[in-house]
């Protein structure tokens, strides 16, 4: 059965005194709009905040658009959730809880009351939400452009998006420090002097920092480990992290915390409650672990680690979540009952 979600449209009309819309125009819509999805995705994982635009493979599986129809002068376009995704019997996917938090925040935008705080209780990570607030920003019609824009969810009332309210979403980015942001990754040293310049590496790529005299000596007890680091940056063309060009913290990088189990085969589990993952990183390898589980995933690339760790846990969900107790052993029924405490009730498989 198709979930009520997954219809959900979005449709480009040319403007009135507009021949038609710029395939530049439309395209540049079209990304924007695909990258807003896969950043309300990363935040509804519960996983670490990415500084990089890209986001994950398995977040990007779960929330892809694709053209619905084209004619003349306007053209619509639909997410696809259904295709790829296994979740649990009562649970929704990520894609269609991407998609409905998606419209969720257009329609506050749109009434335009207490629009900060209603934001802020969607998306209440500040990090994911400065970043999702810019998406929008970037996908909102101009007054003067080449097209106009509508959002359909299913049988509900289409929602126009008012260039007016544009003006609002770039006021609420006018209370976020526009040129702070966080990287995270393994702390490597590049140069001492005449600043101490070190590099991240990590999952979202190789990023120079430059630490003020105050943090020098605390930084280079952290050579070799993984770091998350805040400061003043700058930044490419499409927004990503260049450079940390003054950094105003730097602290261990040593957990996650999830919200959902993202398998490789395209299954999704959805957490009852969070699942914190320790992080370490050894012999050029990321390590993640949970010891409650028994879980343990080894990997030289970030990605590849979490995705490891979520197919371990599928695995054990998979083997003991709905096996008969009078099959396993005792340490067995431990197992499940530890895992099936993490798993939404009410599911099955």
């Amino acid at each position: 059965m198709p979930s009520q979600w997954s219809n959900l449209e979005v449709h480009l009309e040319g403007s009135q005194n507009k021949s038609g819309i710029p395939i530049e125009d439309a395209s540049v819509f079209l990304n924007r709009l695909q990258t807003l999805v896969n950043h309300i995705g990363d935040y509804l994982t519960g996983s670490d905040y990415r500084s990089r635009g890209r986001s994950p493979q398995s977040v990007r599986d779960r929330c892809t658009l694709v053209f619905k129809k084209v004619e003349v002068g306007s053209l619509t376009v639909q997410l696809r959730l259904e295709d790829s995704q296994t979740t649990l019997t009562n649970t929704t996917t990520l894609g269609e809880d991407s998609v409905k938090t998606f419209h969720d925040l257009m329609h506050i935008v749109e009434r335009g009351n207490d629009v900060e705080k209603k934001v802020s209780s969607v998306i209440d990570n500040p990090l994911h939400r400065n970043r999702i607030v810019e998406d929008m920003v970037k996908i909102w019609p101009r007054a003067d452009g080449t097209f106009s824009a509508k959002i359909k969810l299913r049988d509900e009332k289409a929602l126009f998006l008012n260039p007016s309210r544009k003006l609002l979403l770039e006021g609420l980015l006018q209370h976020v420090a526009p040129h702070e942001s966080t990287v995270k990754g393994v702390l490597g040293m590049v140069r001492v002097v005449p600043d101490k310049l070190m590099k991240i590496i990590g999952p979202d790529g190789q990023i120079q920092c430059t630490f003020p005299k105050n943090l020098e000596s605390e930084a280079v007890n952290f050579i070799g480990k993984p770091v998350i680091v805040n400061g003043e940056a700058s930044f490419d063309a499409e927004g990503n992290v260049k450079e940390v060009v003054s950094v105003s913290r730097i602290r261990p990088f040593n957990s996650l915390t999830v919200q959902r189990i993202l398998s490789s085969k395209g299954q999704e589990l959805v957490l009852s409650e969070s699942l914190v993952i320790s992080v370490d990183y050894e012999d050029d390898s990321w390590i993640m672990k949970n010891d409650e589980l028994g879980i343990v995933a080894m990997n030289r690339d970030y990605d590849e680690t979490v995705n490891e760790f979520n197919d371990e846990f599928a695995f054990v969900w998979k083997q003991y979540g709905s096996a008969p107790d009078n099959k396993l052993t005792d340490d067995a029924k431990q197992l499940k009952n530890k895992i099936v405490h993490y798993v939404k009730s009410g599911a099955g498989a």
